[in-house]
């Protein structure tokens, strides 16, 4: 219940959940003043309404005064909150969008939850078939994940695929490597090159090739952290560079090979959280 919690957080009034309910709507009532015929008429309950019809008459409180010391937009919170007709009472979403709710949330970063499925709440189905059930959704639950340490020993990376998955908000990843060197070269680990939702362009350094990749998924912000094997090639110059045009659309398969008698040295990304 959202009321007793906001009101237990601005001020000294207490809402206990395990009260009759009966207990809780006049206490209610004592802030938000008597509903108007305009609501009663809107309840199913004769007895709901003959029980309303029978209060004494109470003026609404002006919650500025009853919270003396409660943050303004607390307050204009808690005003909309505190209407006891569900269609004229503010929304979670419209909720959020209040100044109160500014300093704590990323719009940016936000999902919006797909709808949930009612159809197998009231299903008599045999025990064979929920157990099914409950398999399939145990494989489709994807947890923020890992990639793989992706890395040759003797050659750098010539192919990377991806495909994503609207589901999971990720990609899966394939890499192939071509023979680069004739012997174990001078290779290091980068540090991760970026924060998640944040656009990267990652280079080897001179005389060094790219060898191999590591990532993690986190699904608070759909996206992932990188990190680059960097192997050092003999009598091997990376100054004349290009950079490709970005290989693939949002949410598009993508196979990318490097060119013969050419080198993997660099990549790059951004996100989107709309894809």
């Amino acid at each position: 219940m959202q009321l007793p919690i906001l009101l237990a957080a601005v001020g000294p009034l207490t809402l206990d959940p395990r009260r009759p309910d009966l207990d809780q709507l006049t206490e209610i009532m004592k802030i938000t003043g008597t509903p108007t015929q305009e609501f009663i008429v809107k309840l199913q309950s004769q007895d709901a309404k003959n029980y309303i019809k029978r209060l004494p008459k109470v003026q609404k409180k002006d919650l500025h005064v009853l919270f003396t010391d409660v943050n303004p937009d607390a307050i204009s919170l808690l005003e909309r909150m505190l209407v006891l007709d569900p269609e004229k009472r503010v929304s979670a979403a419209e909720a959020l969008a209040l100044p109160f709710f500014t300093e704590f949330r990323e719009p940016e970063e936000e999902t919006e939850a797909q709808p949930y499925d009612h159809s197998l709440d009231n299903a008599d189905l045999p025990l064979e078939q929920w157990k099914r059930h409950t398999f399939t959704e145990i494989l489709t639950f994807q947890p923020s994940s890992s990639l793989p340490v992706h890395r040759s020993t003797y050659g750098s990376i010539q192919h990377k695929r991806g495909t994503h998955h609207n589901h999971h908000e990720d990609r899966l990843w394939g890499f192939e490597c071509k023979n680069t060197f004739d012997s174990s070269p001078d290779c290091h680990w980068t540090y991760y090159v970026n924060d998640f939702d944040q656009e990267f362009s990652f280079e080897c350094p001179s005389n060094y090739v790219l060898s191999g990749m590591e990532s993690y998924h986190e699904n608070k912000h759909e996206d992932r952290r990188w990190k680059f094997y960097c192997c050092r090639i003999n009598n091997f110059c990376n100054s004349n560079c290009q950079w490709t045009p970005y290989v693939n659309n949002f949410d598009e398969t993508f196979d990318f090979y490097v060119p013969t008698q050419n080198y993997l040295v660099g990549t790059g990304s951004y996100h989107n959280n709309h894809h």
